[in-house]
């Protein structure tokens, strides 16, 4: 009983105090505050998600930088593998060899494969002769004069008129080259050289470049110790790689979206730029900017990946600012309405003094409908929702149409609100990753889904039939449940009128894993037209049906994030058959046994 006649004492308080001209200030002054809090973190949120998604692309490009190399690599030593196989490898020997690999295909950027003999000053004119005697006359290596070794570069395909320029030089003689040859014969594995010229450049369209080495020693059946390497030396496999060329065969030359500097070293300097993008992608943005320390067989590299104005434009969104600009549609409107509140309470006081018993009467049922309107917008936080519920206390007056624009108003704003709380879901399931896969057991699982629509068949005078619901599956259990409840309701929702319905719900196991079928007999479509726009977002193929368009859309995307898929087969007027196809291989995702 105390609290009985505390409340209205309470409500009396909340209505005296809306009710008066500073109340609506205050509400609209609140809400305002609440629209600029929404929009500010909404645009941290935007920003946020920009800055990841910025991070992310960098971490591809390093990491499709680093993967190429290491095929590379693995061509070189192929190689290697060639010469610790024979006796002597022919020249012909290693052209089939660089031509099975199909490098313009398979290796793109990369200049060719070549191999490099290493002599001995009193060695030099048997192997220039030898050379000359392979049809090469005018063989020599270069540059001539005398030192304390020498290489030469023997084998180097394709064996174009590029590379030719490059047949017979000692990379020894070179300084940058000669320490990562060294490299690589001290340690036994791959070694890149810093930043050259290659022999291959011409004066247009001249590229940095760089080389990678891998060592060939003595054909030997016994392991070489490292402090024997340098005395086993035969040679080094090895490719020259011009900068451009590598990056647009690794990148490809058409990304707009960033801008990206390679340096030689972990200086950030034009004197050490060894790749540049294009300048036609366009202005560079100062929003997004990241350095990535790379090591490439033994060689620093520094990336510096800046964002152009395509990409900012790509990640920026228009949800602060209708947030904003909405927000402040609904203050001004809560604002109005509780105006008007206040107007008619004055409005019943003055006519309550003069009026008879009736008019007190009806006085006193204006206080309630005062009452019961500032009681729903007592919080600034009430939304749109809200005022249409004030509306509603006064849609007796209105006209047909008003009316009828009222109602459309709110089917959309109650179907905006399901579409942003179902895209709010797939942002989210997307950010916190796949859920941990359960075994479950197909036949129990179906059956308590099955029995939950229970009453809506019962009430259209459909049934649910059961084919082979049996065994295991390894799956997240909220994402099966929610598949098939969706598929499920959609059966019901567009059921033909004439015949009963009919839904059998089967599952089995095939080779490429096991599989969900949903059939029904309802009104169908046409799946060789439409089959995109089911699984689309915002898309209903029945517009006489209400639905927001974006279920099936949810579906899709649950189950291919757990590596599941989702297809359709239906024709207009005869039903639809759903197929879920499971993944095999469920140890890519986390699971609970």
């Amino acid at each position: 009983m105390q609290q009985a006649s505390v409340e209205p004492e309470t409500h009396s308080w909340i209505v005296k105090l809306l009710l008066n001209k500073l109340s609506a200030r205050v509400v609209l002054a609140t809400s305002i505050i609440i629209t600029v809090l929404a929009w500010h973190s909404t645009k941290l949120y935007s920003d946020r998600f920009a800055e990841e998604r910025f991070e992310g692309n960098v971490r591809e490009i390093s990491n499709a930088i680093s993967h190429r190399m290491v095929l590379y690599e693995q061509a070189l030593w192929g190689g290697v593998g060639l010469f610790n196989a024979s006796v002597e490898v022919t020249r012909d020997e290693w052209r089939k060899y660089v031509n099975s690999l199909k490098i313009q295909k398979n290796l793109p950027g990369i200049q060719g494969i070549g191999f490099a003999r290493v002599l001995a000053p009193g060695e030099i004119p048997e192997f220039e002769n030898n050379v000359r005697a392979e049809g090469f006359p005018e063989f020599s290596i270069t540059p001539p004069g005398e030192r304390e070794a020498y290489s030469s570069i023997l084998f180097l395909e394709p064996f174009d008129w590029r590379n030719q320029r490059a047949f017979g030089y000692d990379m020894w003689s070179n300084e940058t080259r000669r320490a990562a040859m060294a490299r690589a014969r001290d340690t036994g594995v791959a070694a890149t050289s810093g930043m050259v010229r290659l022999v291959q450049e011409t004066n247009e369209q001249v590229q940095a470049g760089f080389l990678t080495y891998l060592p060939v020693y003595e054909n030997t059946s016994e392991e070489i110790l490292p402090e024997d390497r340098k005395g086993a030396l035969v040679g080094w496999v090895y490719s020259p790689f011009r900068a451009n060329d590598l990056m647009e065969g690794i990148l490809g030359s058409q990304d707009l979206n960033f801008h990206l500097s390679i340096y030689d070293g972990e200086k950030v300097d034009s004197e050490s730029l060894l790749y540049q993008s294009s300048d036609e992608i366009g202005n560079v943005s100062d929003r997004h900017t990241s350095t990535v320390n790379l090591v490439i067989q033994g060689r620093p590299w520094t990336l510096k990946v800046q964002a152009t104005e395509k990409f900012v434009k790509s990640t920026t969104t228009k949800i602060p600012m209708t947030i904003a600009a909405g927000g402040l549609i609904i203050d001004a409107l809560l604002f109005y309405l509780i105006w008007v509140i206040y107007g008619l309470h004055q409005k019943a006081n003055a006519l309550a003094e003069g009026m008879t018993k009736e008019l007190a009467e009806s006085n006193w049922h204006l206080k309630q409908f005062a009452y019961a309107a500032t009681h729903d917008v007592k919080s600034p936080l009430n939304s749109i929702g809200n005022a249409l519920l004030l509306l509603e206390k006064e849609s007796s007056g209105f006209s047909e149409r008003a009316n009828k624009a009222l109602d459309w108003i709110r089917k959309g704003h109650k179907r905006a609100i399901n579409i942003l709380d179902k895209l709010a879901q797939i942002v989210q399931m997307k950010e916190t990753g796949p859920l941990p896969f359960q075994k479950l057991d197909i036949g129990s699982e179906i059956r308590q889904i099955s029995e939950g629509f229970a009453g809506d068949l019962a009430a259209c005078g459909g049934e649910i039939h059961h084919k082979n619901c049996s065994g295991t599956l390894f799956f997240p259990r909220s994402v099966f449940e929610s598949t098939l409840e969706n598929l499920i309701s959609n059966s019901i929702k567009y059921r033909n009128p004439d015949p009963p319905l009919h839904i059998t719900v089967s599952f089995q196991e095939e080779k490429n894993g096991p599989c969900l079928f949903v059939e029904d007999n309802g009104l169908g479509f046409d799946s060789k037209i439409d089959t995109e726009k089911v699984f689309a977002m915002f898309r209903r193929l029945h517009g006489n049906i209400d639905g927001a368009g974006i279920g099936l859309y949810m579906v899709k995307q649950s189950l291919e994030f757990h590596g599941a898929e989702i297809t359709c087969e239906s024709e207009k007027g005869k039903g639809c058959l759903f197929r879920v196809q499971f993944p095999l291989n469920v140890g890519e995702f986390d699971h609970d046994t």
